[in-house]
């Protein structure tokens, strides 16, 4: 864990970054459980899709729980592959957290997705993350031949990416947040790090 100033340096915290060590038993122990309310499921259906869409090497671990100077903050779901790391989270926004936890997650990308998608858009949700991420996942793009079916178009913006249905509606919405695009997550970052202890929260 690399240490943390008021001002952080964003080249530095990027250079410092250090892949994050398994948490032993006694670890998990002492850890505080984030309550049910904060770090809602991934959806089932969102999940089982995802796992049909990966490549073969890509790792899934579902519900990483990383220690950061806001305390313990839960990653839904983590995907790694060839160095690639990113993580996905269900539920509200919630700016400090994200920030902290790209950071000290060591994460390339966090993308964050409505429960209410991630429940009853599985399929364009996954078919946006492999816009974002193809690397991830099957060669032959196999999340997004099958949206073909609710997905017209994706919409891609710095930091949003939105499914179109073919009624012309948004089926379903991602938003990202990318390592070395600072701009992203910076401010958030210093203010949840610049907080005084007692006002510390992860979110």
């Amino acid at each position: 864990m690399q240490a943390i100033t008021v001002n952080p340096s964003v080249a530095q915290l990027i250079e410092n970054r250090q892949p994050v060590q398994q948490r032993t038993d006694a670890d998990a122990l002492r850890a505080p459980l984030p309550r049910k309310a904060q770090r809602p499921d991934a959806s089932r259906m969102l999940v089982h899709t995802l796992r049909r869409a990966l490549n073969s090497d890509c790792l899934m671990n579902m519900g990483q729980v990383i220690a950061t100077p806001i305390g313990s903050v839960t990653a839904d779901v983590v995907l790694e592959s060839n160095g690639r790391r990113v993580a996905l989270l269900v539920g509200e926004s919630a700016a400090q957290r994200e920030a902290v936890l790209l950071v000290y997650g060591a994460f390339d990308a966090i993308f964050r997705v409505s429960a209410l998608d991630a429940s009853q858009c599985a399929l364009a949700v996954v078919s946006l993350l492999e816009t974002s991420e193809p690397q991830l996942f099957k060669a032959h793009r196999t999340a997004r031949l099958a949206s073909l079916t609710s997905v017209r178009r994706v919409h891609t913006g710095r930091t949003t990416l939105m499914a179109e249905g073919w009624d012309g509606r948004m089926t379903a919405t991602l938003h990202r947040r990318r390592i070395n695009r600072h701009g992203e997550w910076v401010q958030d970052f210093e203010q949840a790090v610049g907080q005084p202890k007692g006002r510390r929260q992860a979110s």
